[in-house]
C-alpha cells in the first residue's frame, strides 16, 4: 500500500517526472502517450476516497464491490463485509 500511495502522490505534484520515471525503466514505452494516460487516470482518481486519502474506502464500497464481484461470477459466495472490511493499514498510512 504504501508504494502505490507515494506514487500516487509524487504523480500527482509532478507528473512530469513520474512519466520520466516510467519511461527511465521501460525504454520501449512511449513518454507521450504515458502522459496522456497519467493524465487520464489522475483526472478520474481527483480526489481518492471521501476523505481525501489515497487507498480508503468506506464500508458501503465494500459491499457495493462484493454484489459486482458475486454478479459477475468472480466471487462464489458471499463473505461478511466486517471480516474483510478493513482500512486500518490506510489510516496509519496517514497518520490517523
Amino acid at each position: 500500500m504504501r508504494p502505490a500511495a507515494e506514487g500516487y502522490e509524487h504523480a500527482r505534484k509532478d507528473p512530469a517526472d513520474a512519466v520520466k520515471a516510467i519511461v527511465e525503466h521501460k525504454a520501449d514505452h512511449d513518454a507521450v502517450y504515458r502522459r496522456k494516460v497519467l493524465d487520464l487516470i489522475l483526472s478520474k482518481i481527483a480526489v481518492p476516497a471521501k476523505n481525501g486519502l489515497f487507498g480508503f474506502a468506506e464500508r458501503d464500497q465494500y459491499a457495493g464491490m462484493q454484489e459486482n464481484l458475486l454478479k459477475f461470477g468472480v466471487m462464489k459466495k458471499r463473505v461478511k463485509v466486517d471480516d474483510a472490511f478493513d482500512d486500518r493499514f490506510v489510516l496509519a498510512r496517514y497518520g490517523k
